[in-house]
């Protein structure tokens, strides 16, 4: 659980948008599993997907999955053994799509990410970064 002083700080980072993701993903990652446990309207958005995201920074040496099943988040930082969909991108793009800077689908389009697997499922994972940060903003 993400202590209180935690997500306010985090929220005003994005909200200043000067989020680091060496020192604030995890806390980010935790924000989402707890809403995946307790907010019914986020309960209700990712309770049809299941699939498991995994994440490959190519800039720097980050990576991390997402296990969306059963209407619950579990993650890890490191690389999953068999996920669905592997999305590459760098530093800033993860950073930009959790400020809300830039779009998922136009960041593909524009060849700023690469999917192995499929694109809708991927767009999935970015559908879900805009609504979370919708919900930790709110």
């Amino acid at each position: 659980m993400v202590d209180d002083k935690i997500k306010k700080d985090l929220i005003e980072k994005i909200k200043k948008g000067n989020i680091n993701l060496d020192r604030d993903f995890k806390d980010y990652l935790n924000l989402n599993k707890e809403y995946s446990e307790a907010d019914p309207d986020f309960i209700d958005f990712i309770k049809d997907i299941q699939k498991v995201f995994q994440v490959k920074l190519s800039d720097v040496d980050f990576n991390f999955w997402v296990d969306i099943s059963n209407g619950k988040i579990e993650y890890d930082l490191k690389i999953h053994p068999d996920p669905d969909v592997v999305i590459l991108m760098t530093k800033k793009v993860l950073t930009d799509f959790i400020l809300d800077k830039i779009d998922p689908a136009i960041s593909y389009m524009a060849g700023k990410i690469n999917i192995i697997g499929s694109v809708s499922d991927a767009l999935l994972l970015g559908k879900l970064l805009k609504y979370s940060v919708s919900k930790i903003l709110e």
